[in-house]
This record gives structure tokens, C-alpha cells and sequence, in this order.
């Protein structure tokens, strides 16, 4: 019976010494969706921006993703988490015009943060977006209401080899200031 006992502690021992080895803390990866909330995600179609050597090619291809009633979602892998951001460019074809108050807007223009025609380094996108968030439209060059916030990052180069830092900044700053994952994104030629 003892040497019955040793053999079964021997092995349940090998067991859990070779799971532990299979299963460690770096294979684990945090998911975060960030974007307007969908039911169906088959509506969803992957985009990857390294695909793009031009940022008009990559704008375009939103433009025939959202066209075609479907939602871009760009990922972003990162050691330890990965982003799915879902993008909310309408379908310009569909609509003759989409009428935004400008106030609601904040744009990321090669890398600088544009408001209302004034502009900022991206180091004081915090403080931009608590002003707008925090509104409520007392002060009128600033956001109408939370709810109404939009982002747009537009480049008027080809060159948008920072897009993925500007894109994970704006959501994990907009994620600790609000603790939501509910941003609206465009991603637009600039105009």
C-alpha cells in the first residue's frame, strides 16, 4: 500500500510540475474592446494598417468596409494585452453629408492635436479630453456632452508610420480618464 501511495504522489507530482511549465503568466493576454458597442460581430471586418504603405490606401479601405454595412476593427498586440478597436467612420456614399458640430471634435492631424483650430502636442491629449469631457457645454467651443465626443485622426502625408502609438495613446487615455471603452474614432484623409 506504501509503495502504491509513492508512486501515485510521484505522479500526480509530474503532473502538476508539467502544467505549471505549460501554463505561465506570460501566455496569458488581456483583451480590451474599445469602439461603439455591436451585437453581431460577424458585422466585424479585421483591418490591418501595417498592410498600407499609404495612409489614403488604408482611409479607402475603411471607406469600402464601412460602405459595405460592415465595421473595421484594427488590433494592436502588445506584450502582455491586445486592443480591438472598432472604428465608426460613416459611409460618405450612403450620406450626402454628415453634420458634426466641430465643437465635438478632437483631431489628431499628423500627430498634433488640433482643436477647434487650436493646436497642442499630443503630451496634453489628457487635459484636452477631461476639458471636453467635463463640459457640458458651459464653455461653447467645447464638446455639447460627453456622449457627443469624437475623435479623428487624419494625416495629409502618406507617411503615418506613428499611427499605431497616436491610436493606443488616444484609447488607453481616453480608457483612464473615463473607464470606458465606448470611444468614437474616425480615421479620415485630411481635408
Amino acid at each position: 500500500m506504501k509503495k502504491y501511495s509513492i508512486i501515485l504522489f510521484s505522479i500526480v507530482c509530474v503532473i502538476v510540475i508539467s502544467c505549471t511549465n505549460n501554463f505561465n503568466e506570460e501566455s496569458i493576454l488581456i483583451h480590451k474592446s474599445y469602439g461603439w458597442k455591436i451585437q453581431d460581430t460577424s458585422l466585424i471586418t479585421d483591418l490591418d494598417y501595417k498592410n498600407f504603405k499609404k495612409f489614403k490606401g488604408f482611409v479607402k479601405r475603411i471607406e469600402t468596409i464601412v460602405c459595405e454595412d460592415s465595421i473595421p476593427r484594427i488590433t494592436l498586440k502588445h506584450k502582455d494585452y491586445i486592443q480591438y478597436i472598432r472604428i465608426s467612420n460613416p459611409c460618405y456614399f450612403n450620406y450626402a453629408c454628415v453634420l458634426l458640430k466641430s465643437k465635438n471634435i478632437i483631431t489628431i492631424h499628423n500627430n498634433i492635436i488640433d482643436k477647434k483650430g487650436e493646436l497642442y502636442p499630443m503630451d496634453s491629449l489628457e487635459f484636452i479630453i477631461k476639458r471636453d469631457l467635463n463640459n457640458y457645454g458651459k464653455i461653447p467651443s467645447y464638446a455639447d456632452h460627453p456622449d457627443k465626443l469624437l475623435f479623428r485622426i487624419t494625416y495629409d502625408t502618406d507617411k503615418f508610420e506613428q499611427f499605431p502609438e497616436i491610436l493606443e495613446t488616444l484609447v488607453n487615455t481616453y480608457d483612464k480618464i473615463t473607464q470606458k471603452q465606448d470611444i468614437k474614432i474616425w480615421i479620415e484623409e485630411h481635408t
